[in-house]
């Protein structure tokens, strides 16, 4: 949940989109 959070936020700024994507793929988590 924590990792979601994280990811949304990011994905909110919308700066480091590439940040998200490396975030997810260290947890290990894909979202489509």
């Amino acid at each position: 949940m924590f990792k979601q959070f994280l990811s949304f936020q990011f994905v909110n700024t919308g700066e480091y989109p590439l940040l998200i994507l490396h975030v997810e793929i260290s947890c290990g988590y894909t979202q489509p």
